[in-house]
């Protein structure tokens, strides 16, 4: 929650209403999808960011993906760690493009970052 309030204002937020939302957003399967990138280091999470899928009348009744709350520690700003949270994005919704305008290889250093 501290690096969420970095990004507005978090308000207190008691373990129990984190566990609940949790619980809630795992309940939304692969609708809502949060991802954090962790200093292993010091097990700190020091950038986050979610993924929500929306379903559409449009577009043959598809799906469409919506960034939110992407943040970045202020410590750690500057390495493009708000860009490679961002890149999730299209990672996520890939199964369901016809035509997806990624290429896998960009994506394949994400999983090897020093975080």
């Amino acid at each position: 929650m501290q690096l969420l309030g970095q990004l507005t204002v978090a308000g207190a937020v008691s373990e129990e209403q984190f566990g609940e939302r949790v619980k809630y957003l795992q309940e939304l399967g692969d609708d809502h999808y949060v991802a954090v990138i962790e200093d292993t280091e010091k097990g700190q999470i020091i950038a986050t960011g979610s993924v929500l899928i929306e379903h559409k009348f449009l577009r043959n009744c598809g799906k469409v993906g919506h960034i939110e709350d992407v943040v970045v520690d202020q410590t750690v700003r500057g390495q493009r760690l708000g860009q490679r949270l961002s890149w999730i994005a299209p990672l996520k919704m890939q199964p369901f493009m016809k035509n997806a305008a990624t290429k896998e290889r960009k994506f394949k250093w994400l999983h090897t970052s020093k975080y």
